[in-house]
């Protein structure tokens, strides 16, 4: 992958020109999967291209595939045949046969909501879902946390035994051990580390 370094300016408030003003809603058609990343990217550059004296866009379909980095006419098409289906847009052909586009406005949260109760319903439960697999996922780490305390502190009271006397100590007699492990046999016996 390759890495380009930030601009390190945040984007919002800091945009001056060469934007489009989004629908923050379009993301409720997104959690409600009536739309798809790629279908998203779609509807953005259309509403990029909308030109306003004609009262709709007009890319060709493999400008589109050009702009918005989507390798396949059928998935283009099948797009937008979806944000049709969904109302975020038009497609009908100009006079000389080319396609145009009309982008619509999205429906509001509650419009949205009220229109398709059964997706809406799908998305809570897969919501919930989520949520408390993210809470078990916090309780499985903190008990791991815990073993790990647990299965250290077994560990180091089998090695903190000495194999010969205190006087005749040899430091770490045939015990593989980290430096951390050296270091706390070390204080708990009283040998100077070298």
């Amino acid at each position: 992958m390759t890495k380009i370094k930030s601009s390190g300016i945040p984007c919002k408030g800091n945009v001056k020109d060469n934007f489009e003003i989004v629908p923050v809603s379009l993301f409720n058609y997104l959690e409600l999967e009536l739309i798809s990343q790629n279908e998203l990217v779609i509807y953005l550059k259309l509403l990029q291209l909308f030109n306003d004296d004609y009262g709709y866009a007009f890319p060709t379909i493999p400008h589109l595939m050009i702009y918005t980095g989507i390798g396949s006419k059928a998935t283009i098409h099948n797009c937008l045949d979806n944000l049709e289906d969904v109302g975020l847009l038009k497609k009908a052909k100009a006079n000389r046969g080319n396609n145009i586009y009309v982008v619509f406005k999205p429906l509001d949260q509650d419009d949205l909501y009220k229109a398709i109760p059964e997706n809406v319903n799908k998305y809570e439960k897969k919501k919930t879902k989520l949520l408390n697999m993210n809470e078990y996922d916090k309780e499985r780490f903190k008990q791991h946390l815990l073993n790990k305390i647990e299965n250290d502190n077994k560990i180091q009271a089998k090695q903190i035994v000495p194999k010969v006397s205190k006087d005749k100590l040899t430091k770490y007699d045939e015990v593989e051990l980290s430096p951390e492990e050296k270091r706390k046999i070390d204080i708990l016996s009283g040998i100077k580390s070298d």
